[in-house]
């Protein structure tokens, strides 16, 4: 088909770096039958800019009058970092109606570093679409927009909208100033869910990493970021649990980062000590041994995190399929019953086996790998 066709011509012309080709995709920014097309000549002008000015050729793109092409041409001066058009952009604040194009347009603001724009932007801050709030909120972060410290905070703790926070959050790291790490501090606390909270295992990541980007806190903090890990922080209506997965090991990378940027020897003990907790044990599943869940999952991603702590490399290891396992007997045991005698069922586990899940009596369990201290040579990757 037709629409085919310059589909294939958008993701070739990047290779021919002359005008014609270059006029020939900006055309194409606007193909009014099929986004990808779009998409392809954006790629090829982001790809073709690094050989011929692209740059010089986007002023009239910019200001089309076709909606599209004014979208990706702005996508376009974003994946070039171009600066040359910043004052074209920031006439278009006011005229942009569709919620992607003016976030489009404070994301190249943003990215060239224009701030007679200020003003402008932040006066978007309580925009209806996410997708605007959310661009305001990388460009006070990544424009340092002092005055839009509050809102930001504003944003990444009660905004109603997940993107919306997480973009805030993000910018709160890139902006380098440790007066965010109060209220990053704040959401890494709000894990109670017996009543109404917003705030997900989604934003305390995002909050740990920029933690990571500001200066070491405070003894308390530290002790939070501690817990995140190590406690059951979570409250829920069927009682305390521990935290997600995904959000242990961001902790646990942002103890590391920051050991690593300011050489603090109190945040690497603690991410050390966490890594040796992780180590522990050679089941394969899920386990809850001395008020700590682990499982291979978690201590080989805390192996990655020890190794990139003291600058070895990752050995990869292959990884084995594991079987489903069944928690019986603590069920049971919660129930004041009589745990189900199942052959294979060693006496004090807290797992009944399927059949390859666990070693059998008489056979060596799995190691787990060593966890590298500050002068340590490389450790071997846990066993799967």
């Amino acid at each position: 088909t037709q629409a085919e066709v310059r589909l294939r011509a958008a993701e070739a012309l990047g290779g021919f770096p002359d005008e014609r080709a270059l006029l020939a995709l900006v055309t194409l920014l606007g193909d009014p039958a099929s986004g990808l097309t779009r998409q392809a000549a954006t790629a090829s002008l982001v790809a073709m800019a690094a050989h011929f000015p692209v740059d010089e050729h986007l002023a009239s793109a910019l200001t089309d009058s076709v909606a599209d092409r004014r979208l990706h041409a702005a996508l376009v001066a974003i994946g070039i970092g171009s600066y040359r058009h910043a004052t074209i952009l920031a006439k278009q604040l006011p005229v942009e109606q569709r919620p992607e194009n003016l976030a489009a347009v404070i994301d190249a603001l943003r990215t060239a570093g224009h701030l007679p724009a200020r003003a402008a932007i932040l006066a978007l801050a309580s925009y209806e679409d996410p997708l605007v709030r959310g661009a305001v909120a990388r460009a006070i972060g990544g424009l340092q927009l002092t005055e839009g410290y509050d809102t930001l905070s504003t944003m990444a703790l009660d905004d109603t909208d997940e993107s919306v926070r997480t973009q805030a959050q993000l910018g709160m790291g890139w902006s380098a100033s440790e007066r965010f790490i109060e209220p990053l501090y704040t959401i890494m606390r709000r894990t109670n869910y017996t009543i109404p909270e917003i705030l997900t295992q989604t934003d305390r990541i995002t909050a740990a990493w920029a933690l990571s980007r500001l200066s070491v806190p405070n003894e308390e903090i530290l002790d939070r970021l501690q817990a995140n890990i190590r406690e059951k922080v979570v409250r829920t209506p069927l009682g305390p649990v521990f935290d997600a997965d995904c959000v242990r090991i961001s902790v646990l990378y942002c103890l590391a980062t920051l050991h690593k940027r300011f050489k603090d020897e109190g945040t690497g003990r603690r991410a050390r000590a966490m890594m040796a907790l992780f180590a522990q044990g050679d089941d394969p599943l899920d386990t809850y041994r001395d008020g700590f869940v682990n499982n291979h999952e978690m201590r080989h991603y805390s192996y990655q995190a020890a190794q990139w702590m003291i600058n070895q490399p990752i050995v990869p290891a292959a990884a084995k399929p594991v079987p489903y396992g069944f928690n019986y007997r603590r069920l049971a045991e919660d129930a004041d019953e009589p745990p189900p005698v199942v052959e294979g069922d060693e006496e004090g586990s807290d797992t009944v086996p399927v059949e390859g899940a666990l070693p059998t009596e008489g056979e060596a369990p799995q190691g787990a790998a060593p966890v590298p201290g500050e002068n340590s040579e490389v450790g071997a990757p846990p066993n799967p």
